[in-house]
């Protein structure tokens, strides 16, 4: 955030917790925010220090105190610590709502993305595996590991028979190697 009062902006908390928001630099501004002067706009916890949450999660600001330069935010599950970048934006420029069903849509138009799942061990003289519920579908391909002792360096083989037998209620899919 400037010295003016940009329609967006980031910073590095100083500090806060998961409905809080604290930035103490304000008070190094020529023009810091006024009591609630932040309210309404929404705040993106763009990045964290460790890279765990809450980074990615956003809360609308419900309040600001200029005394503490303190903003009080919708619950991000996890604290916001110091060292934690925020972006603000004002909702008149982009709003909340029309800025959720943009990404969805772009989201959308991604189509699948595909997700390795490496949960299912292999054993001599079996060629059936019961899939994990979420990998019971949507199989684009299946590899075994070559070299089970670098984790580095793990030599995928793409195996070309096998299929899927799909799930029933109450079980899982089945993988048949061939």
């Amino acid at each position: 955030m400037g010295q003016t009062d940009p329609q967006f902006g980031n910073f590095v908390a100083t500090g806060g917790s998961a409905t809080t928001i604290v930035n103490t630099d304000f008070a190094n501004f020529e023009s810091p925010p006024e009591e609630d002067t932040l309210k309404n706009r929404v705040a993106f916890v763009y990045s964290t220090t460790d890279g765990l949450a809450p980074q990615g999660k956003w809360g609308k600001v419900s309040a600001y105190a200029e005394a503490t330069q303190t903003m009080t935010i919708a619950t991000v599950t996890d604290a916001i610590g110091a060292g934690d970048v925020i972006m603000l934006v004002k909702q008149d420029l982009f709003p909340l709502q029309e800025s959720i069903f943009r990404v969805n849509r772009a989201l959308t138009n991604l189509g699948d993305i595909p997700v390795p799942d490496t949960s299912l061990t292999s054993a001599a003289d079996q060629t059936e595996y019961a899939l994990p519920l979420v990998a019971s579908r949507g199989i684009l391909q299946v590899y075994y590991q070559n070299e089970i002792n670098d984790s580095n360096d793990n030599q995928w083989t793409e195996i070309s028979g096998w299929s899927v037998q799909p799930a029933v209620v109450g079980s899982t899919g089945l993988l048949i190697l061939f």
